[in-house]
């Protein structure tokens, strides 16, 4: 699994940088679950500090997870770093996955772009008028709070 990922983005010719910076976020998430494997899964323990153990079986799962993880998030990149979103959608269409779920993910796109292009625009406004994000302060708390509520009602 893990030379064919390699071997179709050394062919797609993505940049390595694309490839991280699309993996950060992702990366967040999957850390959370391999932290927590070795400790709660299986039954053979590698190292013990008290009541808590890293298992040998978890370590295991762990490593799998996160390799699947990740060559599942690369091929996706890959597929829709390369080709068009529309001709992917109609690949989608011609593959023979349902047309709900195809017009779904169509309709998802849309409106994410229309998310982002809201937020884009709100944040020029607090830029113009005078609003440092730098600080993690109480009051831009605060205004991050009141521009989250205001996409929402928006969107």
């Amino acid at each position: 699994m893990v030379t064919i990922t390699g071997i179709l983005f050394i062919l797609s010719e993505i940049p390595v940088s694309f490839l991280i910076t699309r993996l950060r976020y992702p990366s967040w998430f999957i850390l959370a679950v391999i932290m927590l494997l070795p400790f709660v899964s299986g039954s053979t323990p590698i190292l013990e500090w008290g009541h808590l153990a890293i298992k040998e079986e978890g370590c295991w799962q762990a490593l799998l997870v996160s390799v699947r993880f990740f060559c599942i998030l690369t091929i996706s990149l890959i597929l829709f770093g390369t080709a068009p979103f529309l001709s992917s959608i109609k690949a989608m269409r011609s593959l023979g996955l349902p047309r709900v779920i195809v017009d779904m993910t169509l309709l998802s796109y849309r409106y994410l772009e229309e998310l982002g292009e809201m937020l884009t625009t709100m944040q020029r406004a607090m830029k113009l008028r005078g609003f440092q994000p730098k600080n993690m302060t109480r009051r831009n708390l605060k205004v991050f709070a009141q521009l989250t509520g205001s996409l929402i009602v928006r969107s």
